[in-house]
């Protein structure tokens, strides 16, 4: 039976993502007019041998033994450079309720943001921090700053069980 990937990305990222978004927002000058698009997307990946590269179509559904990657872009749409910016995404799970993430398989550019990580989604670590993949539930995004007309881009991937 598929994932699907449309039921989390509804029921579990967006109002997260959307509550928080709009948290930093109301935190910066009333002046500055600020709007942050995020769009998150899922991609299959499949491993080209005689490329020795990983290539990416995009889905909605997964199937058990897939490897995927979830990338979340953050564009500013407003006219003021938004700062300090919190995005909290929570990581897909089993039926088991164990992480489906692929530890290592974060990636950001540290120029302009950095992650951290968390069981229960109030109490976050830094990326070292020794934890288990299969315990992360949540995954804090933060940029530092974001230009109008700019957007961010972060990924991890998810390993779904056979």
């Amino acid at each position: 039976m598929p994932f699907n990937l449309k039921y989390c990305l509804r029921a579990g990222l967006f109002p997260f993502l959307a509550a928080l978004i709009l948290f930093a927002l109301a935190t910066a000058a009333a002046a500055e007019e600020n709007l942050i698009e995020v769009d998150e997307q899922f991609y299959r990946l499949s491993y080209h041998i005689d490329s020795g590269e990983y290539r990416r179509t995009a889905v909605d559904e997964a199937r058990p033994g897939e490897l995927l990657e979830l990338k979340i872009t953050a564009t500013n749409r407003g006219n003021q450079t938004a700062r300090n910016l919190d995005l909290i995404n929570s990581v897909p799970t089993d039926d088991a309720g164990r992480s489906l993430l692929v530890a290592g398989s974060f990636r950001v550019d540290e120029s302009l943001g950095e992650f951290r990580l968390s069981r229960n989604g109030e109490t976050f670590f830094p990326a070292g921090v020794d934890m288990a993949a299969e315990d992360v539930r949540f995954v804090q995004w933060l940029i530092f700053s974001l230009p109008p007309g700019e957007q961010v881009e972060f990924s991890y991937r998810l390993s779904i069980p056979r």
